[in-house]
C-alpha cells in the first residue's frame, strides 16, 4: 500500500475534484421518479411539522433521513432542490474520500480515473437523493478509516469507522451490511497481529479460534439468509458468492495456530471490535433518544424491523442472467494475463464492444458482464489472499475492500431494479483496483476504467433510469417544471404536463387542508402541499383485508372532499371494486388526468370538469 500522495501530483486531486463537482452539478436538476420525490419530501413534511417517524407515519427507512431533510426544508426552503442540495454535498465531500482510498492502492493516473468513474456512476444517473447513494457514501467513508487505521492510526479512527456505520443505519437499516463486513475485517486484521508485532503471550488459543468462526459462520448464514428469502435463492451467485468468499479468507487465518493465548486475542480484537460499535452505537443511541422519552421505542422497532419485511412480498423481477459470468470471467482472466498479444486482443475486443454499446444487444452484454463482476471478482479476491502473505499490508487491504463491498452489495435486495447496482458499483470499483498489484495490472486496469468511463459518460449518464441496464436511449427529461415545490427540475414533456395539471386540478377543487392519494402515490401530497390524514405513505404497509374500511372510515372521519387514485400502482393493488363503487357514491365528482382519477364532492366554482 502506498503512503501520502508525491509533490508534484497534489494538482491531481482538485483537478479531479473539479471534474466530478461539474459532472455532477451539470445533471442535478435532470430527472425524477415521482414516487421517490413524494417518499423523501412528504416525510420530511411531517417531521417539519413535529411528527416523528413511525411513531406518527409509517417511514419507509430509519427514520434519519427523514430528519435530516428538515432540517434543510427549514434552512433552504421546502421545495425539492433543498434535498438535491443536500444530497450535492455529501457527493461532493465523498469524491476525495475515494481518492484516499484508491490512491492507497493505485497510480496517480489509475486513481484519477477510478475517482470520476466512481462519481460519474453515481449522481449523474440518478440526482436524487435516496438512502442507498448515503449508505454507499458512509462505507466508502468508513473503509477509508479502517485503512487510516491500518497505516499507524489510533482507534479513533475505528471509533469514526463506526460512526459511518451507525448514521448509515439511520438513513436505511441496509447500513447494517457494512458493519457486518467490517466486523469480519476486524476479525481478520487479529489474525495478522503476531504476524506484525513479531510476538504475544503464548498458549492455547483453541477457544478463540472457535469462537471466532462461529462468529463468521453466523454472519456467513445470516448473509445467505437475507438473499434466500429476498430472491428465493435465484440470487445466491450473484449476492451470494461475495460473502461466502470473505468467509473463507477469514476462516482460513483462525485455523492455523497463533501461539497466543486465547485471552490474549480477544483482548486484541476487542482493541479494534469495541471502538468500532462504539461508534455505530452513538449515533443510534442520540436517534433513539426522543422514542425512549415519548414511549414509541415499540413503534420504532415494528417500523425498522418488523414492516419492511412486507417489501418482500412485492420483489421486483431479478434480471440476472448467468451468461453474463462467461464475459466477466474472460474480462478478469484478460486483466491478469501477461502476455503482450492477449492484453492488447482482449483490449481490442473492449474497444469494440464500447463503441457499439448503441446496439441494445451488445448494450445488455455490457451491463451483464458488468453486474457478474461481483461475484467473479470476489471470488478471484479470495484466491488472491489466500495465497498471499498474511502480514502483507496490501493484501490487507485488499481483504478490507472485499469485505465491506460483499456485504453492501446485498443492498440490491429485494429489488435488483438495475439502479441498485450503481448503490454497490463503486465499492466494486475501488476491490478491482486493490487487486491490480503490479505495474502491468494496473496499466491494463487504467486502460478498461478509461473506457468504462467513456461509456458511463456516454451511455449511462446521457439516458436516464428508465432504460438503464436494458437498452441505450437518449434522456427525454428536457421540460423544467413549472410547480413551486420543484421549479426547474426538467422532466419529459409528458411528466410535466400531468404534474402541473394535477397541481393545477387540486388548487381550483379547492379540497381544503386534506386529501386522500392511494395506492402508492406520497408525490401527491408533495407536490400539492396538501396534508396526509393518515400514516401510510405506501398502501402495501397496510392490512390487505382491512383496506375497504380504513379508506372509507377515514374518509368520513375526516369529511375528505378529495381523493386521487393512482391507476398505475407500484405495489398494491388498485382501488378497484366496492372500494371504487364507495368511493364514487360518496365523491360524485371526477377527472382524469394521465395516470390519475380525482374524485370530489362537487364541481369548483367556474371550473369545466368532465362528470
Amino acid at each position: 500500500m502506498r503512503a501520502t500522495p508525491e509533490a508534484g501530483e497534489r494538482w491531481l486531486l482538485p483537478f479531479v475534484w473539479a471534474a466530478a463537482a461539474a459532472l455532477g452539478y451539470a445533471y442535478l436538476r435532470r430527472g425524477w421518479i415521482p414516487h421517490d420525490v413524494g417518499t423523501l419530501g412528504h416525510a420530511a413534511e411531517r417531521v417539519l411539522a413535529g411528527e416523528l417517524p413511525h411513531r406518527d407515519f409509517v417511514d419507509v427507512y430509519t427514520g434519519g433521513q427523514a430528519m435530516l431533510h428538515a432540517l434543510a426544508f427549514r434552512l433552504l426552503g421546502t421545495e425539492l432542490m433543498s434535498l438535491r442540495l443536500v444530497f450535492f454535498g455529501a457527493y461532493l465531500l465523498w469524491v476525495p474520500v475515494v481518492w484516499y482510498v484508491v490512491r492507497s492502492f493505485a497510480s496517480p493516473l489509475l486513481s484519477a480515473l477510478a475517482t470520476v468513474l466512481a462519481a460519474a456512476i453515481t449522481l449523474p444517473v440518478y440526482p436524487e437523493g435516496v438512502p442507498s447513494w448515503y449508505n454507499l457514501f458512509l462505507a466508502t467513508a468508513g473503509a477509508a478509516c479502517l485503512l487510516r487505521h491500518m497505516r499507524g492510526g489510533s482507534a479513533l479512527w475505528v471509533f469514526l469507522a463506526g460512526v459511518a456505520g451507525g448514521l448509515s443505519i439511520l438513513f436505511k437499516i441496509v447500513g447494517l451490511y457494512y458493519v457486518a463486513g467490517a466486523l469480519l475485517f476486524l476479525v481478520y486484521l487479529e489474525t495478522r497481529e503476531r504476524s506484525v508485532e513479531g510476538g504475544g503471550s503464548s498458549g492455547s488459543d483453541s477457544v478463540y479460534r472457535v469462537a471466532a468462526a462461529l462468529a463468521c459462520t453466523v454472519l456467513a448464514f445470516a448473509a445467505l439468509y437475507v438473499v434466500t428469502l429476498a430472491s428465493g435463492g435465484r440470487g445466491l451467485l450473484h449476492f451470494g458468492l461475495p460473502p461466502l468468499a470473505v468467509v473463507a479468507v477469514v476462516a482460513s487465518r483462525l485455523t492455523r495456530e497463533s501461539g497466543r493465548a486465547s485471552r490474549a486475542r480477544f483482548g486484541a480484537l476487542a482493541r479494534t471490535a469495541v471502538p468500532l460499535v462504539l461508534g455505530v452505537l452513538a449515533p443510534v443511541a442520540l436517534f433513539v433518544v426522543p422514542y425512549a422519552t415519548g414511549g414509541a421505542l415499540g413503534a420504532l422497532y415494528e417500523g425498522v424491523f418488523v414492516l419492511p419485511r412486507a417489501r418482500l412480498d412485492h420483489p421486483v423481477q431479478l434480471d440476472l442472467p448467468v451468461l453474463g459470468f462467461v464475459p466477466a470471467a474472460a474480462l478478469a482472466l484478460w486483466a491478469a494475463s501477461r502476455g503482450r498479444a492477449a492484453t492488447v486482443a482482449g483490449g481490442a475486443i473492449v474497444l469494440v464492444l464500447a463503441a457499439v454499446t448503441h446496439v441494445d444487444a451488445v448494450y445488455r452484454l455490457v451491463w451483464w458482464t458488468l453486474i457478474s463482476l461481483g461475484p467473479v471478482l470476489s471470488v478471484a479476491a479470495a484466491w488472491q489472499l489466500l495465497r498471499a502473505r498474511p502480514d502483507e499490508a496490501r493484501s490487507a487491504g485488499a481483504l478490507l475492500l472485499l469485505a465491506v463491498f460483499a456485504y453492501a452489495n446485498l443492498v440490491q435486495l429485494p429489488y435488483s431494479a438495475p439502479i441498485y447496482f450503481l448503490y454497490a458499483a463503486p465499492l466494486l470499483l475501488l476491490l478491482g483496483v486493490g487487486l491490480a498489484r503490479d505495474a502491468a495490472a494496473q496499466t491494463r486496469l487504467t486502460f478498461l476504467t478509461a473506457v468504462l468511463l467513456a461509456f458511463t459518460v456516454f451511455r449511462v449518464d446521457t439516458g436516464f433510469i428508465h432504460h438503464l441496464g436494458f437498452r441505450y436511449r437518449p434522456h427525454q427529461e428536457t421540460e423544467a417544471l413549472e410547480l413551486p415545490r420543484v421549479r426547474g427540475i426538467r422532466v419529459s414533456a409528458q411528466e410535466k404536463q400531468e404534474a402541473e395539471l394535477l397541481v393545477t386540478a387540486l388548487s381550483r377543487i379547492q379540497p381544503g387542508p386534506s386529501i386522500l392519494a392511494l395506492p402508492d402515490a406520497p408525490e401527491v401530497y408533495f407536490l400539492s402541499g396538501l396534508a396526509n390524514p393518515s400514516r401510510t405513505l405506501f398502501d402495501f404497509y397496510e392490512d390487505p383485508a382491512a383496506r375497504t374500511g380504513r379508506v372509507l372510515g377515514l374518509v368520513d372521519s375526516e369529511g375528505l372532499s378529495t381523493v386521487v387514485l393512482n391507476r398505475r400502482g407500484l405495489f398494491a393493488p388498485l382501488v378497484e371494486g366496492p372500494l371504487l363503487d364507495s368511493l364514487e357514491t360518496r365523491l360524485t365528482w371526477s377527472a382524469e388526468i394521465g395516470r390519475f382519477r380525482l374524485l370530489w364532492r362537487g364541481p369548483p366554482d367556474g371550473t369545466r370538469v368532465d362528470r
